[in-house]
């Protein structure tokens, strides 16, 4: 998910899903059916392989041809998943350029990469706005609209286990985060905690060490 130049059928999952219809975004009046079809795509790698394909700049979402999205109706997609849209931190993007273990999969992954190729993990949010490669929320809303013309719905990420370690909340509500064990004292762990003791984000297997577990045991969060 880190790298742009990977093979795109590494990222167009087509699948047949049952979702709520509170997970997509469309009209009011545009309905799902019961058992929908979803395409998931991995919105920035997928842009780069459009540009190979245009043999033109296809980086925003403006940017997108009228045929990639009536290509996508015609195999009667219902709801189209546009992965990895939001503001990502530079934080992360260093993250993903420095540590010896990644830059070791990506030589294995993508041989030959180059830095630019490495665009930072989609899941290492800052906030909820359109990152700016991509383009503005307004943006985002005629893609939505351009999906609702074709009878589509768009579905996008919200990921509530975490966030960016340089979410603002890191700085001015650290208490939205899981911290080290009351009592502890720097130095932390730092295989499992930011210098301020805030927790790195993980699914109970291991520690996403450019993310920020949230703390759903506060209720103020």
């Amino acid at each position: 998910l880190l790298l742009r130049a990977m093979r795109a059928d590494i990222f167009l999952c087509f699948v047949l899903l049952t979702i709520m219809s509170s997970a997509v975004i469309g009209s009011p009046g545009h309905s799902v059916r019961a058992h929908p079809n979803m395409f998931e795509i991995s919105t920035r790698p997928w842009l780069y392989s459009l540009s190979q394909k245009y043999q033109r700049t296809i980086s925003l979402l403006n940017d997108i041809p009228d045929e990639e999205l009536q290509e996508l109706a015609a195999r009667h997609i219902d709801i189209v998943w546009f992965m990895g849209v939001w503001s990502l931190g530079a934080y992360g993007l260093n993250y993903d350029r420095t540590t010896p273990s990644l830059l070791q999969e990506y030589s294995q992954m993508l041989p030959g990469y180059t830095t630019d190729d490495i665009i930072g993990s989609p899941y290492a949010v800052t906030s909820y706005v359109l990152n700016p490669q991509l383009g503005t929320d307004d943006d985002l809303a005629r893609l939505r609209s351009r999906l609702n013309a074709l009878g589509m719905k768009l579905m996008i990420d919200f990921v509530p286990n975490h966030s960016a370690v340089d979410c603002p909340y890191t700085s001015s509500h650290p208490e939205y985060f899981v911290r080290a064990t009351k009592g502890s004292s720097p130095p932390y762990d730092p295989s499992r905690y930011l210098t301020n003791g805030i927790a790195y984000g993980s699914s109970g297997y291991r520690p996403w060490m450019d993310t920020a577990q949230f703390n759903y045991w506060n209720p103020e969060l």
